[in-house]
């Protein structure tokens, strides 16, 4: 785990959200043994498998913001240390449900916790190149929770290291088609807070990364990851 990500884990988990006495839920979406486990385990040690149901569902069939808020710590350490990418939970769907939980009004030491939370999944493109499509869906998810990423994304991806430029690339390139013909970008999970009556994202992290490429030192820097990633593609001898 990034060294930023496990700071934000372990800072969420020192915070003292009360345990719930019990959660509601459609049985078709989990089950009361599910439930009695999930209460009687410590939260540190809740396993992926007893957490997933009520990750899936919660906030739409399963649970209240209180609930939410005590198991929030170990949903966030699972979805960064589940064996494969999106096995736990799509981070674009978890996150929006952060959103949904309006975890920007809650008490300042969770707030505080969680926003250093979602800034230290973006720091970590600074210094670890990922794949094309995690890196969309990364900069998509916490775009779902934040009000503006762009800032963000200026500290992690404007930056002189090969992780930099190659998730400055991975980003852009992703949409790029989009971007170039309709200012928009590329994966249904952008519009997951819907669409307006224009046809413009409700999502305002869909204008403002737009725009943040088109600002020059942004722009510049693409051009470069461009030219980076066109040097390590070449062949050997040529």
């Amino acid at each position: 785990m990034h060294r930023s990500i496990a700071l934000a884990v372990r800072q969420l988990y020192e915070l003292e959200v009360p345990k719930p006495q019990d959660i509601e839920g459609c049985p078709c979406c989990i089950s009361t043994e599910q439930i009695s486990a999930l209460l009687a385990t410590p939260l540190p040690e809740i396993t992926l498998d007893q957490m997933r149901p009520y990750a899936r569902n919660v906030l739409s069939t399963v649970g209240s913001e209180a609930d939410f808020r005590y198991f929030w710590p170990r949903m966030a350490e699972l979805m960064v240390t589940a064996p494969s990418f999106g096995q736990f939970e799509e981070p674009e769907l978890l996150l929006d449900r952060l959103r949904l939980a309006d975890w920007s009004s809650w008490p300042d030491g969770e707030r505080r916790a969680t926003e250093r939370y979602l800034a230290a999944l973006i720091e970590r493109l600074a210094d670890e190149p990922l794949c094309p499509s995690e890196v969309n869906a990364w900069v998509c998810a916490v775009s779902q929770a934040s009000d503006d990423v762009t800032p963000l994304l200026d500290g992690a991806l404007v930056h002189d290291t090969p992780a930099s430029a190659h998730n400055l690339y991975a980003l852009y390139d992703w949409s790029r088609r989009k971007i170039e013909k309709r200012n928009t970008l590329f994966g249904s999970f952008w519009g997951l807070q819907g669409i307006n009556s224009d046809g413009s994202f409700v999502n305002p992290n869909v204008a403002r990364i737009v725009a943040w490429f088109q600002l020059p030192h942004v722009s510049r820097a693409v051009d470069r990851a461009y030219a980076a990633e066109s040097l390590t593609e070449r062949p050997l001898g040529t």
